[in-house]
């Protein structure tokens, strides 16, 4: 089995929802939150630009906010879902304007790095045995003036953590894992997540201790989730996220089940009438 953090993300938010999109492969109706759809195009705006710097070319200004304009207007659509009452699709359309206005002024002339690449594929064999696999993608990976590596990620979001919250983030750390088992001069690796709507970032660095103990956290995460897969045993967490969770239409707690009870009989295969224990929240 072939993991991914969102993968075990997903089961940690929710089990029963786990259970429709990789288990069950539950087909959803599309759509995205307006924040979702600007944040990916924040990403794509950044991926070409930097593609372009790869080769020498740094992109104007002006031309990294037309271009993420016109990736705007290609790809909106009906299923992007804006849940304030209080902003319009421009204002998150300009939001995205802004993120990439305050970063290329921040960085320009963007010469204090090497970029290696966007959206680079990481594999991670946690314990070298095949059992526990990963997969990502990185944002964008630099090498320093120093020879060491930088893992960058953008983030779009309204908030910024603190600098413990940030580091308690097992994704870049999976990812510099991965960036070691791919690249063996990976001697000194930071992590550095943007918070592109405040024009900050915070920096982080992971002791081998630090590593050893995702290691383990993660093989932990693993073995749950594959006894659950054993045991088909997939409760439902109530939570506030509950009303944008793409399976709530199909979700028995939608449909009134008992308070502590879960029934998926529909969702079996074969049919079972069998009932789940959740805990109440």
């Amino acid at each position: 089995m072939l993991y991914s953090y969102s993968r075990i993300k997903r089961f940690e938010k929710c089990p029963l929802a786990y259970r429709f999109e990789y288990i069950d492969k539950v087909e959803t109706e599309e759509f995205d939150t307006i924040e979702a759809f600007m944040g990916s195009l924040v990403h794509e705006s950044m991926d070409v630009f930097y593609a372009e710097a790869r080769s020498g070319k740094i992109m104007p200004h002006d031309s990294l906010l037309s271009l993420y304009a016109d990736l705007w207007k290609e790809k909106i659509h009906p299923g992007v879902v804006i849940n304030s009452r209080d902003l319009a699709e421009e204002d998150y359309q300009n939001a995205g304007s802004k993120c990439l206005t305050d970063y290329y002024n921040h960085y320009s002339p963007f010469d204090h790095s090497e970029v290696i690449g966007t959206e680079i594929k990481v594999f991670v064999d946690l314990l070298g045995d095949g059992k526990y696999k990963f997969i990502g993608y990185v944002d964008r990976l630099d090498r320093a003036h120093h020879g060491g590596y930088e893992i960058h990620d953008y983030k779009t979001g309204g908030s910024v953590p603190s600098k413990k919250q940030a580091e308690s983030d097992r994704q870049l750390a999976l990812y510099e894992l991965g960036i070691r088992q791919m690249r063996k001069d990976a001697g000194d690796v930071e992590l550095i997540w943007h918070y592109l709507r405040h024009d900050r970032e915070i920096r982080s660095k992971k002791s081998a201790s630090d590593l050893d103990s995702l290691k383990t956290g993660l093989v932990s995460a693993i073995n749950i989730i594959e006894k659950a897969t054993k045991d088909d045993f997939f409760p439902e967490k109530r939570t506030n996220l509950c009303k944008w969770c793409a399976y709530q239409q199909i979700c028995m707690q939608q449909k009134k089940a008992p308070a502590r009870q879960t029934r998926l009989s529909k969702y079996l295969d074969p049919p079972q009438d069998r009932y789940y224990e959740i805990e109440t929240l």
